[in-house]
């Protein structure tokens, strides 16, 4: 949604200058959320006439500038004159896991690019136009990205300019890098490893690494801030999201990936901190986390990139430079030693080979050969009636927490000929026959079709949102999302032995059989069967999961508006949504039995 902020301009004869002001407050060292700038009030005398005034902002983070002129509203008879800034346009810090779903997905389509690696600039002007362009043809309105950063500005009256203005946006961010986290992290669960594994470390340099100085260049300064933004983590679930997007990953598969990279930095990072705690132990008088123990932060790193250059193999040179690039902004910033950094790369390389074994060896190499059960209620839908079923073995993948994707497969769902799914049916018809605004945005919101990070992404999303403002350490995030992956893994695993073991019919074959033939979905039926909804089942397991490291949230109301969606969007009966949400309830209680009591 494009946003617009009413300023008061007021004309007062003692003030020869243009400045600002907050009613009410002090006027020194002001930082203020772009949300509260109606609050402000811009002063410029003598003026007998509203002045022009221009509002130039500048963002630090990327040298971008820009300078709008705000243009008059109304007058009053006080003199003062109400002015509007259109925040959009300016080079606000943006953040590309902000953009909604569905404009993510026309960006991508459109620009043959995922915007996790567009530029700022590319990705605001590629917003702002898909953005316009879905206003004006279907009144649909999508949030402005904002990220985490300032603008600076000063409001300008001819020869005039007010003192700078700090526009923040986003949670705020420390000067330097974050602290490394606490031995709390040795009692989180492992993944890949078992408690006998024993990483093999060659010791590192003692010396100072090259190149490490105590007065930091601002590009210096700004790869720290790239490579811990909050935790070491968060970057590398971003790296990973771009490479599903980029790859035209479906659903499925992106939850594996993802899995697969979270449990890796996970591990990890729970390793490293696990070997700090026994040398704690055995030197109390020691600074047990310094010296020659693996960097959390570094093992986390490696881990991840050794990972996804085994998954996305063109790229595994770029992952690994990345890594390296990450490691060495850790020792410009004197957050770890040489022999911790060259430490950490051993242990995230040797906890990587774990995940890719495991990989290998899940079952997701195999290839179907059909054929389709002539019984199968399932055919091919339109637009493209694709004849082969997406992802047919995938409910037999090895689980991460289950028993195997059968562990709580649901009853059965109606026959498509039954009065009961033809009442649902009618459901369908009703609310979609016409679609109203609302709930076409509600099914564009939570679409995640092709394009987009899929459905698996748009929870990691929602998941590095809610990380972020509550500061976790890197490794909270690391459990945070390996519990959560993991969970969303074994979801579409189980979701997909439902899919398979039913075959249900999709409600544009049902609705046309047998009420419409000429009725079409609002959004695009996915070629696999109905029941049960993948949606519900993944928002189902992650608002759950959720909940147990955010508990003040209403993540089931989220899960529910997800699941919903699908109904708006013409893809899913009510029946398909309420199994679905069940049973991804039921997989992440399993996720976090694993967790040790009080995490």
């Amino acid at each position: 949604m494009l946003m617009f902020c009413q300023i008061p301009i007021a004309a007062h004869a003692s003030d020869p200058r243009i400045d600002w002001r907050v009613p009410g407050a002090a006027a020194n060292q002001v930082i203020f959320d772009h949300a509260d700038l109606t609050q402000i009030e811009v002063v410029y005398a003598p003026a007998a006439t509203a002045p022009v005034i221009n509002l130039r902002c500048t963002n630090p983070a990327t040298a971008e500038s820009a300078s709008f002129v705000l243009r008059a509203l109304q007058s009053r008879t006080d003199g003062a004159t109400f002015l509007t800034g259109e925040w959009a346009r300016f080079p606000y810090p943006i953040d590309p896991g902000a953009v909604e779903s569905k404009p993510m997905a026309i960006i991508s389509q459109k620009y043959g690019i995922s915007p996790f690696s567009m530029t700022p600039t590319v990705l605001r002007d590629a917003f702002r136009e898909v953005a316009g362009y879905m206003l004006t043809t279907a009144q649909h309105h999508y949030a402005i990205p904002f990220g985490d950063g300032l603008l600076a500005c000063v409001f300008i009256a001819g020869e005039d300019t007010s003192r700078p203005l700090m526009v923040r946006f986003g949670r705020g961010l420390p000067e330097g890098a974050y602290p490394r986290s606490d031995l709390r992290a040795a009692n989180s669960p492992l993944w890949l490893a078992t408690d006998t594994f024993q990483p093999n470390l060659v010791p590192g340099p003692a010396a100072p690494a090259s190149g490490q100085s105590t007065a930091l260049t601002p590009a210096q300064n700004a790869l720290i801030r790239r490579w811990d933004n909050g935790s070491t983590v968060g970057p590398w679930i971003e790296i990973t999201l771009d490479a599903i997007i980029r790859a035209n990953l479906n659903p499925v598969r992106a939850a594996r990936v993802l899995a697969l990279v979270s449990a890796a930095m996970s591990d990890a990072g729970t390793l490293s901190t696990r070997l700090a705690k026994r040398s704690c132990a055995a030197q109390p008088a020691v600074d047990c986390m310094d010296g020659t123990n693996p960097s959390e932060s570094t093992a986390v790193v490696s881990a991840a990139s050794d990972v996804l250059g085994y998954l996305f193999p063109k790229r595994a040179a770029e992952f690994a430079a990345w890594a390296q690039e990450a490691a060495q902004t850790r020792l410009w910033a004197g957050a770890d030693q040489p022999a911790q950094s060259s430490a950490g790369m051993q242990l995230g390389t040797q906890v990587a080979a774990l995940a890719i074994a495991r990989a290998q060896s899940d079952g997701a190499d195999a290839k179907w050969s059909g054929p389709i059960a002539e019984s199968a209620a399932w055919k091919p839908t339109l637009p493209d009636y694709v004849a082969t079923p997406l992802e047919p073995l995938a409910g037999t993948w090895k689980p991460w927490n289950l028993t195997s994707g059968a562990q709580f497969r649901p009853p059965a769902p109606a026959p498509s000929d039954s009065a009961e799914l033809l009442a649902e049916a009618r459901e369908i018809y009703a609310a979609t026959t016409p679609l109203s605004l609302e709930h076409q945005e509600l099914a564009s919101y939570w679409e995640d079709k092709k394009g987009s990070y899929t459905p698996p992404g748009h929870w990691n999303v929602i998941a590095l949102r809610a990380a972020r403002t509550a500061g976790l350490s890197t490794s909270e995030s690391a459990l945070l999302f390996a519990t959560l992956n993991t969970a969303l893994a074994d979801a579409f695993i189980a979701c997909w032995d439902a899919k398979y073991t039913y075959w249900a019919a999709r409600p544009v074959t049902v609705i046309r059989d047998r009420i419409d033939p000429a009725w079409e979905p609002y959004i695009y039926t996915p070629p696999f069967p109905s029941y049960v909804s993948g949606h519900a089942t993944a928002s189902g397991a992650a608002a759950v999961i959720l909940g147990h490291f955010f508990p003040m949230q209403q993540w089931d109301a989220l899960a529910q508006a997800a699941a919903l969606s699908r109904l708006y969007g013409g893809i899913h009966f009510r029946a398909d949504n309420e199994a679905g949400l069940a049973l991804g309830r039921q997989i992440a209680a399993v996720a976090l039995a694993r967790l040790p009591k009080g995490d």
